[in-house]
């Protein structure tokens, strides 16, 4: 999968034809946690989930920036 970010060190990504990109990771006491990306929607959801909002990214990095903020999300939602 051709992701423009990097992800951490063990987390995964899969595509899913209805949902589009699920990023999964594990927490701390082995909790795992879910992010679903929908590119053409440019946003995202906590969990696996149908993108419901399109967010604003636009301009040249769109998708590394979409990629950044729901990685980030889900980092902070697994850190609590």
């Amino acid at each position: 999968m051709n992701l423009p970010i990097t992800l951490p060190e063990g987390w995964s990504a899969e595509t899913d034809d209805t949902f589009g990109v699920i990023i999964t990771a594990v927490g701390k006491g082995g909790h795992k946690g879910f992010v679903t990306v929908s590119e053409s929607l440019r946003g995202y959801e906590l969990g696996i989930a149908r993108v419901r909002q399109r967010k604003h990214y636009s301009g040249r990095y769109w998708r590394k920036e979409l990629y950044e903020e729901a990685v980030g999300a889900l980092h902070a939602a697994l850190s609590y």
